[in-house]
């Protein structure tokens, strides 16, 4: 398992793994919370930093603004949108 193996190496290292969780377009219409769930239970039992941007997305009713027509990747709106809620959850 990819998570497992990187956990180890910061952990070796001595270094804060964090590990961040934000939607695609997709997720607004599915019930994200297994995942967000196990996510959080895996950070828990690791001892890694989870940063979910999910609750944030979810209600914003202008998701589709922060991303490329027709596509899961952020647009200039979205990479500032998404980097300035990381910024604030590390503070």
């Amino acid at each position: 398992f990819v998570l497992d193996k990187m956990n180890e190496l910061f952990s070796e290292k001595n270094v804060d793994f964090y590990i961040v969780i934000f939607p695609s377009p997709g997720n607004f219409f599915i019930n994200n919370q297994r995942y967000i769930s196990t996510m959080k239970e895996y950070c828990l039992k690791k001892d890694c930093i989870l940063i979910n941007l999910f609750d944030d997305f979810l209600n914003d009713s202008n998701y589709k603004e922060y991303y490329l027509i027709n596509d899961d990747h952020f647009n200039i709106k979205g990479h500032k949108y998404f980097s300035d809620a990381i910024i604030k959850n590390l503070n």
